[in-house]
């Protein structure tokens, strides 16, 4: 299916930072997404986080939040949702997996995000970030330092690139019950690099289940659909960027992750399985964004299973409701 009204384009050419006093020249500086130094095969120290329940954990997972694409009332509208979706569904943490903000005209990209950064922190429960495309600024070192620095960050630089581990623990024991690897999937999907680093870091972790977090899909959302093997709605082409299913091999290869949650296409919501690794698409969340026409903005809810070693999640919106697809449509 194609969007009848906004496409992914329309976005990007109709995007309105001049609402903000801005104009509409983007940085085309990808020096913020790709910093130029050899990737470390060393375990990256991971960030930790102790389970409050002996039984289950929730993650609250938002996308495609895009702060500065639009009008200052609906990143206010997008703020008002995030506060309600903490109070409806209590999360044990919040990730945001890319777009957070929009691009980096006239060089406020390094302002917009630590504006971002904040409306996060604000929430008041552990929150971590994973890179988008359209997450920009001149200097991304500094980025690393703003998201370290937040109150209530678990983020890390990681490997210097923002591909880092968060390990939640068993308040008592410290114990390893799960692992999230969260990549910098750039502007053209899971590369080289981040194919290496999660390699690197599960042949070193032994019987801890994981998931994988992501702003890009991989090749197989694609293949997924197209051989109706997954359940829920799609609305526009599966943009995996130049990522051909390499990554996914890497990922399954190291038969630690169990499932991949990811944003990007803001009018997809579905889920399948490829190689044993269960491909999942967040709801996107921002007013700024594309899509709300076709799909209700909303945000994914991930339990783990802190003793059976599984997952189950399902689409929350701000008011308390929940959507799950029954059936392939």
């Amino acid at each position: 299916m194609t969007i009848k009204d906004v496409t992914r384009r329309d976005f990007l050419q109709i995007a309105a930072p001049a609402s903000f006093g801005l104009t509409a020249l983007l940085s085309s500086g990808c020096n913020s997404l790709t910093e130029s130094s050899s990737m470390t095969q060393a375990l990256t120290t991971p960030s930790m986080i102790a389970a409050k329940s002996s039984h289950t954990f929730s993650i609250l997972q938002v996308t495609d939040i895009h702060f500065f694409a639009d009008t200052p009332e609906k990143d206010q509208q997008t703020v008002r949702d995030l506060r309600n979706l903490i109070k409806h569904w209590n999360p044990d943490m919040l990730i945001a997996t890319g777009d957070l903000w929009h691009n980096n005209p006239d060089g406020r990209g390094q302002e917009f995000c630590e504006w971002s950064a904040a409306r996060l922190s604000e929430l008041g429960i552990p929150w971590t970030f994973a890179w988008g495309n359209h997450d920009r600024l001149d200097d991304v070192a500094q980025g690393h330092t703003i998201f370290e620095q937040s109150p209530n960050s678990l983020y890390s630089r990681g490997d210097g690139f923002g591909n880092y581990r968060i390990e939640i623990q068993n308040k008592r024991s410290n114990e390893p019950l799960w692992q999230l690897y969260v990549m910098n999937s750039g502007r053209d999907g899971l590369a080289d690099r981040e194919r290496q680093w999660i390699q690197s870091e599960t042949d070193q972790i032994k019987n801890v289940p994981g998931i994988a977090f992501c702003h890009i899909p991989v090749y197989q959302y694609k293949t997924i659909w197209d051989e109706k093997r997954a359940n829920g709605i799609k609305f526009e082409d599966v943009c995996f960027e130049k990522d051909q299913g390499a990554a996914l091999e890497a990922i399954a290869k190291t038969g630690r992750v169990q499932a991949m949650f990811v944003g990007h296409d803001h009018v997809n919501d579905y889920a399948g399985t490829e190689t044993e690794v269960e491909l999942v698409y967040g709801r996107a969340t921002g007013y700024g964004g594309y899509g709300g026409d076709k799909v209700e903005k909303g945000a994914k809810l991930i339990e783990l299973d802190l003793k059976k070693k599984t997952y189950s999640f399902l689409s929350v919106f701000a008011d308390g409701r929940t959507w799950q697809p029954d059936s392939t449509t």
